[in-house]
């Protein structure tokens, strides 16, 4: 009876051109149902229905609907915020338990910075790095997502050290993911992306090295990351020693030119990376 009535006030806010817009953002959403419900609405159904019980959050985060998920995972994070410490263990174990039903990149970083980040930055975070190895798809960007919260409270180690573990990486989604964290990490600490760009670039995919750079205006990353620059493009030659790393040959085509980058108005929103 509450999940229906959390249901029904989800429905409340659905917004049937927004829904279409929204589905543009997934390439994999075929089977996913929209209903066009916005950030801050979420937000507001979410404070309604921050004491739902897990059992009830469960079928939400398995839904077909895409705004449900999102709801399940709003509710979660309300309960971390706001919880005590035994509430936020938790809600951890819950969401960890339970994160396979993560099905798109929103519902990785509309949650696992502000869930798994916040929970294991004062403790062990070797389940990051197991993560960032296994085979989900999602598994690995929780890793490097969740360092987000890491970057905001000052600690750059595992975002740079998660980063070097991704860099053979097949997925595009990882390669976004781990871009923007590298980039974030630079807001902080510029040096040392610069050391990581310089010792990495000739082998990281170019969407990674594309996000990470840019925040960079040309003419530090031109004079930084590789020693010739042109408008049209350039040619990534760090200087020795050391010696120059042998390049991927999936990425040779991928590092040689830098297009002008545009990403979308709302990359910076609170809750959503949206790429």
């Amino acid at each position: 009876m509450i999940l229906a009535k959390a249901r029904k006030h989800l429905r409340t806010h659905a917004d049937a051109k927004k829904a279409v817009t929204y589905r543009g953002f997934f390439k994999t959403a075929e089977n996913d149902t929209f209903l066009g419900v916005t950030a801050p609405l979420m937000r507001t159904v979410a404070k309604a229905w921050r004491d739902l019980s897990f059992e009830d959050i469960r079928p939400l985060m398995v839904s077909n609907i895409h705004d449900e998920r999102s709801l399940a995972h709003s509710i979660l994070r309300l309960q971390f915020d706001k919880g005590d410490e035994k509430v936020k263990e938790r809600v951890y174990k819950f969401y960890m338990k339970h994160r396979g039903a993560i099905r798109q990149w929103d519902g990785v970083d509309d949650s696992a910075p502000y869930i798994v980040g916040s929970y294991l930055f004062t403790r062990d975070h070797a389940v990051l790095y197991k993560m960032a190895s296994a085979k989900s798809l999602w598994d690995r960007r929780i890793a490097i997502v969740s360092t987000w919260h890491f970057i905001r409270n000052g600690q750059l180690d595992d975002t740079f050290s998660l980063a070097e573990v991704l860099l053979d990486d097949d997925e595009d989604l990882i390669h976004k993911a781990t871009g923007w964290m590298l980039r974030e990490a630079g807001k902080r600490d510029e040096k040392r992306l610069k050391t990581f760009l310089t010792k990495h670039a000739p082998v990281m995919p170019r969407t990674m090295l594309r996000y990470a750079l840019e925040k960079f205006p040309e003419a530090v990353y031109g004079d930084e990351v590789s020693p010739t620059q042109t408008k049209a493009g350039s040619t990534l030659t760090p200087p020795p020693p050391p010696p120059t790393p042998t390049p991927n040959p999936r990425f040779m085509d991928n590092i040689c030119q830098f297009p002008e980058l545009t990403l979308p108005s709302f990359w910076s929103t609170n809750n959503h990376s949206f790429l």
